[in-house]
């Protein structure tokens, strides 16, 4: 099932739905939304959300009213990789070393932002989890110190693991430094 989600121009809020038909001569598609939207006219323009394969991929679309839980979309620009990062990631390769639990891995930060770090490890933590992480940084005193949270995570080559992070507590200046050298 292809899911999409329509941002609404003046509505400040996005619907769901999913794709129930498809017409590939012209491009356009059916999307029956999960809850009913009143006051939709023709010819509205709107920012569609496509999950296709697990990917979303953003456009424009023209919006045509069928019923009030059923619209036809046209698109009126191409797909494009739709972006769900708040902070923009920089590619880093620093030794860390993260406490998980009673033990200590030893890890690489692979990028890092104002909001996160991806991490190498040489195995798989569990998603949610809390861990630990100590890395020293270029030029500072103090190695920075975070609390972060298990998001994601996929095996990498040779054993080794990538997870994705979201910082759960980190000290107001080491946020501040983070804000400074990855802006």
């Amino acid at each position: 099932m292809l899911v999409v989600q329509l941002k609404l121009p003046n509505r400040g809020t996005a619907v769901e739905g999913a794709v129930i038909g498809l017409d590939k001569a012209t491009a356009r598609f059916v999307v029956r939304l999960h809850e009913p939207v009143q006051g939709l006219r023709a010819n509205l323009l709107a920012r569609a959300i496509l999950l296709v394969s697990g990917t979303p991929r953003e456009l424009t679309v023209e919006l045509t009213p069928i019923s009030e839980d059923t619209v036809m979309l046209t698109p009126v620009s191409a797909a494009v990789a739709h972006e769900r990062r708040t902070h923009r990631r920089y590619p880093v390769n620093l030794p860390a070393q993260v406490g998980h639990g009673e033990r200590f891995l030893q890890a690489r930060v692979v990028n890092i932002s104002a909001s996160g770090m991806g991490l190498q490890v040489g195995e798989p933590l569990p998603e949610g989890e809390l861990i630990h992480l100590e890395v020293p940084l270029v030029d500072v005193d103090a190695p920075l110190r975070a609390t972060l949270e298990v998001r994601h995570q996929r095996p990498l080559e040779g054993g080794m693991w990538y997870v994705g992070t979201r910082f759960a507590e980190l000290a107001r200046a080491d946020a501040l430094l983070l804000r400074k050298l990855f802006p």
